[in-house]
């Protein structure tokens, strides 16, 4: 996740910046989340297609 997409979240959120970070970098580290890459097919003038995946263990949700 880059600098300006978790200043852009504290401000959407008014929390600290390094709040942003801290959370995120928990939740990377327990394995909660992942972020992955992949390419933009539509630069390589190929169609565009977004995949999304979730996947959330039901005890996550219930400590919350």
């Amino acid at each position: 996740m880059g600098g300006q997409l978790y200043s852009s979240v504290a401000r959407e959120l008014d929390v600290p910046e390094t709040t942003i970070r801290y959370r995120v970098k928990r939740l990377l580290d327990e394995n909660v989340i992942s972020i992955s890459a992949f390419i933009n097919t539509g630069k390589i003038k190929y169609e565009n297609v977004a995949y999304i995946e979730l996947d959330v263990e039901p005890e996550f949700l219930r400590r919350r």
